[in-house]
């Protein structure tokens, strides 16, 4: 009966070292991929206007990085910078501030929309996928 109850003993300690293995390695740190999830490159149709300018470019790249707590775009060459935004992010998308209907930046792990029109008439705008 002593035999008996050691191998089980041993059989109970080798599951509890695999599952707690399984746990620590098999689990994926949210925060890790969280932090980066919208950066990367976006491409497709990028317009900008202003009093001077109209660019319309049917595939264009833009540029989203992460620089402390704001989300920074930088769109293709020729297009002014965009504004500094602060954006609230949610479980599936990243969305400006103060955001509606020509103030509007909202961004995804696989897609990136911008509507944007500032205080001086320019107007940036992208429909573009990762």
């Amino acid at each position: 009966m002593i035999q008996h109850t050691a191998v089980f003993s041993y059989f109970i300690r080798i599951f509890l070292v695999g599952f707690i293995g399984f746990l620590l390695f098999s689990c994926k740190n949210e925060d890790d991929n969280d932090a980066d999830r919208f950066q990367g490159i976006y491409v497709g149709k990028v317009t900008y206007t202003d009093a001077e300018t109209q660019l319309n470019l049917e595939e264009a790249t833009i540029e989203v990085e992460k620089i402390a707590d704001q989300y920074h775009l930088t769109f293709p060459q020729g297009i002014p910078a965009f504004p500094q935004l602060s954006f609230e992010e949610f479980n599936t998308a990243a969305l400006n501030i103060g955001a509606d209907s020509i103030h509007l930046v909202r961004i995804t792990d696989t897609s990136l929309q911008v509507n944007y029109t500032n205080d001086h008439g320019a107007t940036w705008t992208a429909n573009t996928t990762k």
